[in-house]
C-alpha cells in the first residue's frame, strides 16, 4: 500500500513539473506574439506609429517586424489576459520549476522584449531629449524645457516639451555618452542597458532569496515573469531598472554585514530616481553598526553632490531637488485624488488637500520607523510597509486576489492595506446551488467589510448569481454574466494613440 502511495506521489509531481514547464513555455509563446505583433503592425500600442508624419520606421519596430499577427484590439486583449493567467500559474507551480527552466524562461522572455518596440510608454525618448540638451546643446535640463530646442532630432519624439527634467542626477550624467548616438541608435542603447540591468536585478533577486533562506525559483519567476516588469520596465527600457539595480545591491550588502557600503549603494540608487532612497532610514534604524550606515549613505551623497556641480552646476537645487516637481500631478486615483472627489465633490485636487495628504504619509513613514526603532518591527518589513503607503499616496489601489483560495487566509484582511477583496470565483461561479459556497462568499464579504475593504466578485457567469450577490450585499462583480470583453471605446483608442 505503502509503494502504491510513493508512486502516486511521484506522478502528481511528475504531473505538476510538466504542468509548470507547459505554462513557461506559454508565457514564452504568448510573449513573442504580443512582441511580435506590436513590431508587425502600426496600432496605438506603439505610441508614434498612427500619428501623421511619423510612420513606423524599422528602427523603432525592432528585428521582430513583419514577424507577427495584425494586433487587433480583441487579440491584444486575449494575449494579455492569458499572458496573466499563465503568469500566476507558473507562480503558483513555482515549487515544481526546474532551476534550469526558470533562468532559460527569463533570458528568451528579456531577449524578447528587448527586441521588442516601446509598447505605449514614451519615456525613453524623454531621456534621450534631456541628455542631449545638455550634453549637446548646453542646457540644463533642470532649468530649461526640451522646447528650447525645436530644432534636435529628438525632439519631435519627446512627450513633455514643457516639463523640467524629473529624472536624478545620476541618471542624465550616467546616460552623457548617449547624446553623441542618433535617436536610433540611442533608443536601442537604452534598451539593451535596461534589459542588462533587469537581469542584475533578478540575479540579486535569487542573492537574497538565498541569504534569506528562501527558495530560490519561486523568488527569481515572481519577478522575472511578471508580465509588467518585462513590458514596460524592459521593453519599454524604463529607468527603474537602474535605480533597482542600486537599491537590491545595496540590500544584499547590508544583509550581509556590510552596512556602510549597502547605504551607499542605496544611496545611489535615489541619485538615480529618488524613491530608491525610501529604504536608507529604515536601514539605519535597523542597523547593528549605525555609524557605518551614516557614512556610508554620506560619501554617496557627497559624490552625487559633486556629480551635480560639474554636469549641472549652474541650477545645482534644482537637479538635486528634480522630483519635487512630480507631487504636483495627482490622478484623482491617488487617496488625495479620491477624498476630494468622493467626500468634498471637488473637481481637482487643491492645494490644502495635497499637502494634507503628504504629512499623512509622513506620520505614516515616522510612525514605522519609530516601531523599527524600538525592536518592535523588522526594519525591512516595515520599509515594504512604507513602500506601500507611498504607493497608496501616489495613486495605487491595492486589490487581494482569489481571496479564500490556496494561502489566502483572514488574517491577511488584519494587516494587508489593501482597497478590495476579489472572492475566488471557486465559491461564486457554483454559490446558487451550493450552500457551503454561498456561506464562503457571505462570510468573506462580511469580514471584507468589516475590515474596511470593497469586495469584488469572480467569475459571475449568470442572473441567479447577481440576485444573490445584490442580496449578501458584494460591492461588485466581473465575469461573463455581466459583460464579456469588449474592444476599447474609441475616445480610449484616441487618448492611449495621442499619449
Amino acid at each position: 500500500m505503502e509503494a502504491i502511495r510513493t508512486v502516486q506521489v511521484r506522478h502528481l509531481a511528475l504531473a505538476r513539473e510538466w504542468l509548470a514547464g507547459g505554462a513557461l513555455a506559454g508565457v514564452i509563446v504568448l510573449s513573442y506574439a504580443l512582441a511580435s505583433g506590436m513590431a508587425s503592425s502600426a496600432t496605438f500600442f506603439v505610441t508614434w506609429s498612427q500619428r501623421p508624419g511619423f510612420g513606423f520606421p524599422s528602427w523603432l519596430a525592432g528585428p521582430l517586424k513583419g514577424t507577427g499577427i495584425q494586433l487587433t484590439i480583441p487579440r491584444f486583449m486575449f494575449i494579455t489576459i492569458a499572458l496573466y493567467a499563465l503568469y500566476v500559474a507558473v507562480v503558483w507551480l513555482a515549487p515544481s520549476v526546474r532551476l534550469i527552466w526558470a533562468v532559460s524562461a527569463i533570458a528568451i522572455l528579456h531577449l524578447v522584449w528587448l527586441l521588442a518596440p516601446p509598447m505605449w510608454l514614451t519615456d525613453v525618448f524623454n531621456y534621450l531629449g534631456y541628455v542631449r540638451l545638455g550634453a549637446r546643446h548646453g542646457l540644463n535640463p533642470y532649468a530649461h524645457f526640451l522646447q528650447a530646442v525645436p530644432h534636435d532630432p529628438s525632439f519631435r519624439w519627446v512627450t513633455w516639451p514643457k516639463f523640467h527634467s524629473p529624472y536624478g542626477p545620476l541618471f542624465l550624467a550616467g546616460s552623457w555618452p548617449v547624446a553623441w548616438a542618433s535617436v536610433p541608435a540611442g533608443l536601442w542603447i537604452f534598451k539593451v542597458t535596461t534589459a542588462l540591468a533587469s537581469l542584475g536585478c533578478i540575479a540579486l533577486v535569487a542573492k537574497l532569496a538565498q541569504q534569506m533562506r528562501r527558495p530560490v525559483v519561486p523568488a527569481i519567476l515572481f519577478v522575472g515573469l511578471n508580465p509588467l516588469w518585462l513590458v514596460y520596465g524592459v521593453g519599454g527600457a524604463h529607468n527603474d531598472m537602474f535605480m533597482l539595480l542600486f537599491v537590491l545591491g545595496g540590500l544584499l550588502l547590508a544583509l550581509r554585514g556590510r552596512e556602510g557600503l549597502g547605504a551607499g549603494s542605496i544611496m545611489l540608487g535615489a541619485g538615480i530616481k529618488a524613491t530608491g532612497g525610501i529604504l536608507l532610514p529604515f536601514l539605519f534604524v535597523g542597523a547593528k553598526h549605525r555609524k557605518q550606515v551614516a557614512i556610508g549613505a554620506a560619501a554617496a551623497g557627497a559624490f552625487i553632490i559633486a556629480i551635480v556641480l560639474v554636469f549641472f552646476g549652474d541650477h545645482p537645487f534644482s537637479a538635486l531637488l528634480s522630483f519635487v516637481s512630480q507631487g504636483d500631478n495627482i490622478s484623482f486615483k491617488s487617496f488625495p485624488g479620491q477624498v476630494g472627489q468622493q467626500l468634498l465633490g471637488l473637481d481637482d485636487v487643491n492645494y490644502t488637500l495635497q499637502k494634507a495628504a503628504n504629512a499623512l504619509l509622513a506620520i505614516v513613514v515616522v510612525g514605522l520607523l519609530y516601531r523599527a526603532w524600538k525592536g518592535r518591527a523588522d526594519w525591512l518589513e516595515s520599509a515594504a510597509w512604507a513602500t506601500l503607503a507611498a504607493l497608496h499616496e501616489s495613486g495605487v489601489q491595492l486589490a487581494l486576489d482569489d481571496f479564500g483560495a490556496g494561502m489566502s487566509s483572514f488574517a491577511y484582511l488584519k494587516h494587508l492595506p489593501v482597497d478590495f477583496l476579489k472572492i475566488d470565483g471557486g465559491f461564486v461561479k457554483n454559490m446558487a446551488d451550493d450552500p457551503i459556497d454561498r456561506a464562503m462568499v457571505e462570510a468573506i464579504n462580511s469580514v471584507g467589510h468589516i475590515t474596511g475593504k470593497q469586495t469584488i466578485a469572480e467569475f459571475v457567469d449568470s442572473d441567479r448569481v447577481i440576485a444573490l450577490l445584490r442580496e449578501i450585499g458584494v460591492d461588485f462583480a466581473q465575469g461573463y454574466g455581466v459583460a464579456k470583453p469588449k474592444p476599447f471605446g474609441p475616445r480610449l483608442q484616441v487618448a492611449a494613440a495621442t499619449g
